[in-house]
């Protein structure tokens, strides 16, 4: 048998790691998005220098130098937020002003036409190195710095973190007061319950809830305790009623039979009514047995319509009490219509 307690529990978890699932699904896209957009911005940037370079021998040819080349492919190439060039050739780094250290962690790896990464979101870089005919290999360094698209990260994560913390305290908190709410109101019924008796069927469920379900439960169950005090006063009723009933053919046959006992052994007259309004009775007995198994059924609402001649019946009584008692005098007058 589970708890109700226990199940409010597994259902809140159930809730919390669907809940975390989605936050970790949504944080992975985005993370992943931010590492596309990286991505397509340094394949954007390598493909305008894949095309200024084709042009690197003709342009040699027609007499530029490789310096006024490299300046002017790097003057032109596209401003994006976080993405910096730099030609290397002969040991040269071009732009002048190039960070070193920059250079440093894209040689960190080895050339390759993949873009590559650094640390958890700190560099994005593509190295490779392209050859002209008499010259020496040129190698190339696109870097995006991912510092901006990292603290977004982080700020996201952090950010997140704290609002599935205070989620799950607040679910805590809504949980315990929810079921606080009803879990006394369950208590008092069950010791209504244990304390229900014959002597207060008619007790009043009275429990504070702000559930309609709940009150639903408590008004079935009010229910419930008016039927059983019904069948149980039935009961009564039907016990009370073939006690009676029966009374009255036992006293006669016990009137009969000490009327055989003191004179009816001699009277053959005395004895041969004995015997007959004994099974008489007997007979009465069986009927009113009936009946009473009849009345026992309950719920049953056809009643038997019949005549009967009343002063018949009256006279029959009269007739058995004067066996019973026979120094009690007895008048009856029957007004026949």
């Amino acid at each position: 048998m589970r708890k109700l307690s226990e199940e409010l529990t597994k259902s809140y978890r159930i809730l919390i790691i669907l809940f975390t699932c989605s936050y970790i699904g949504i944080m992975i896209f985005f993370a992943s998005y931010i590492k596309n957009v990286s991505h397509a911005d340094i394949t954007t940037t390598n493909g305008f220098i894949n095309y200024e370079t084709a042009e690197f021998e003709q342009k040699l040819k027609a007499g530029r130098t490789l310096e006024s080349l490299f300046h002017g492919a790097l003057d032109e190439c596209p401003k994006i937020m976080g993405v910096s060039v730099a030609f290397i050739y002969d040991r040269k780094i071009y732009p002048e002003n190039y960070s070193q250290s920059l250079v440093n962690i894209a040689r960190e790896k080895d050339f390759s036409e993949d873009i590559q990464s650094r640390g958890f979101y700190e560099y994005e870089f593509l190295r490779r190195k392209i050859e002209i005919k008499d010259i020496k290999p040129i190698e190339i360094i696109i870097i995006k710095d991912m510092e901006e698209d990292r603290e977004i990260i982080t700020g996201i994560i952090t950010a997140s973190a704290v609002f599935v913390i205070l989620t799950i305290l607040l679910g805590i908190y809504i949980s315990k007061k929810f079921y606080n709410r009803f879990v006394p109101a369950l208590k008092n019924l069950q010791d209504i319950t244990n304390n229900i008796n014959l002597n207060n069927l008619e007790h009043k469920v009275e429990t504070k809830n702000n559930f309609v379900e709940f009150a639903t439960v408590i008004s079935s169950y009010e229910d419930m305790l008016k039927r059983l005090k019904h069948q149980t006063d039935a009961q009564i009723d039907f016990v009370n009623s073939a006690s009676h009933e029966l009374k009255t053919p036992i006293f006669i046959i016990s009137g009969y039979v000490g009327l055989v006992k003191r004179w009816g052994l001699d009277n053959k007259e005395i004895l041969q009514e004995a015997l007959d309004s004994i099974g008489e009775e007997t007979k009465n007995m069986s009927a009113l047995v009936s009946k009473l198994l009849f009345l026992a059924k309950d719920n049953k609402t056809e009643i038997e319509h019949k005549e009967f001649n009343i002063s018949e019946i009256i006279e029959s009584i009269i007739n058995n009490f004067k066996i019973i008692y026979p120094n009690q005098k007895i008048n009856f007058i029957s007004k026949k219509l």
